[in-house]
């Protein structure tokens, strides 16, 4: 019997910024699909939290930083003890200062750029080698409905997140001859911590209370309310699967429709 075209067995994930919210479920997703995962994040504890949620199965945890060469360089060669890495999620980013442009510090926009742009491409670079080597692999790279319309306050994060589409769309011509697929998942408001934050400091920057900016998110989105982690972790297990196998190049918006 031929195997689901969503099965991930034999394949090897490596999950940046994997230790908690978001890239945690994605990391967990692609698990419970068969895939060995290796996980990375800045932080030892949030890792080793992490690893231990995961199940020592199948499971890598690396402190990295993506934004400096030797970090990723140091990631992938530790993610090849499970085997030939042929699936990147590119998920670690920083969320940035909630100012507007005149008031933004240069050393913060051009951290977020680091993390949230460089980093990608510096995984890509470190990755894609083995892969084109092997003629398959496949990049999700996690994007944000930052980076298809204007984003007030929180322009590193926007310029970063339009960034990584032209990244994506760029990789996907470049290494499409050799069977790689590159694409992005761009999350709207996604419940956890990380989107209540955001909301948390825009409403201290506008002096306007949390709950009605919330709420005020919430009805802007049209099926009325925050996207789950698990339908943003869906999509990018769709993505790196075999069912996909057609799709480069891509943006896919999970985000309840509050671009449209």
């Amino acid at each position: 019997m031929a195997r689901p075209m969503s099965d991930l067995s034999g394949t090897v994930a490596v999950v940046t910024g994997g230790s908690r919210g978001l890239g945690l479920v994605i990391a967990r997703t692609l698990l419970e699909r068969g895939a060995s995962v290796c996980i990375a994040a800045r932080g030892a504890e949030s890792l080793e939290r992490a690893r231990n949620d995961l199940g020592p199965d199948r499971t890598l945890a690396v402190q990295a930083d993506v934004s400096r060469p030797a970090d990723v360089s140091h990631l992938i060669a530790e993610a090849g003890r499970l085997g030939p890495v042929g699936i990147v999620v590119n998920n670690a980013a920083l969320a940035g200062p909630t100012l507007p442009a005149h008031e933004m510090p240069p050393d913060e926009f051009e951290a977020v750029i680091a993390a949230n742009l460089i980093g990608p491409f510096l995984v890509a670079r470190e990755a894609l080698p083995g892969m084109i080597e092997r003629r398959e692999g496949s990049i999700v790279n996690i994007g944000s409905i930052a980076g298809v319309e204007a984003y007030p306050l929180r322009s590193p994060y926007c310029v970063s997140k339009w960034g990584l589409h032209g990244l994506t769309r760029t990789l996907a011509a470049e290494v499409g001859p050799y069977g790689i697929r590159v694409n992005l998942v761009a999350p709207g408001p996604t419940e956890g911590e990380r989107a209540f934050t955001v909301i948390s400091q825009r409403a201290e920057a506008l002096g306007r209370p949390f709950e009605e900016l919330r709420d005020e998110y919430a009805q802007a989105i049209p099926l009325r309310r925050f996207v789950r982690p698990h339908e943003v972790a869906e999509a990018v297990a769709f993505l790196v699967s075999s069912a996909a196998s057609g799709i480069t190049g891509q943006s896919f918006c999970v985000s309840g429709g509050i671009e449209i």
